[in-house]
């Protein structure tokens, strides 16, 4: 999907989510909600108009719907999107997560280095298992320089 094709179809998806935002609720914690309900396509209609406010929690778990395919096609490249939305904004386990997907190459092109920059975001913040991730890198020599020591 071309950039300005997703552009069209997030601006419809919000468009949309204004009027079933009003009927269902609308909030981060009713997507929490119909998420444990096992109700993905409310959670991410909840989730929605919190994401397109910047919400990076929301951004995060409309990302995590589209990397499983909960409620929605299964779709690399839209997880991605919403990761990068929710990563920027420093939300730690959506970084590890964009980090794994270039790691991987799924919806974004392989790159190690990509890999390597948002897994040290996320390990700078804390985040455990972005500081085993940025080590096993390192070991590796993969996106940053080879170094068995770290």
């Amino acid at each position: 999907m071309r950039n300005g094709s997703l552009k069209r179809v997030i601006a419809i998806a919000m468009v949309l989510s204004v009027f079933t935002h009003s009927a269902i609720g609308g909030s981060v914690e009713d997507g929490d909600a119909a998420y444990a309900r096992g109700d993905y396509e409310s959670a991410r209609l909840n989730w929605l108009p919190a994401a397109m406010a910047a919400n990076s929690t929301a951004q995060y778990n409309i990302g995590f719907l589209y990397r499983l395919g909960q409620g929605v096609t299964q779709d690399d490249r839209q997880a991605a999107y919403w990761f990068r939305q929710s990563a920027e904004l420093g939300f730690a386990q959506a970084q590890l997560d964009l980090a794994t997907l270039y790691l991987l190459g799924l919806g974004v092109p392989r790159d190690f280095s990509e890999s390597a920059n948002w897994t040290r975001k996320a390990a700078d913040q804390g985040h455990a298992n972005a500081q085993y991730h940025l080590g096993t890198l390192y070991q590796r020599g993969y996106g940053v320089p080879k170094d068995k020591v770290l």
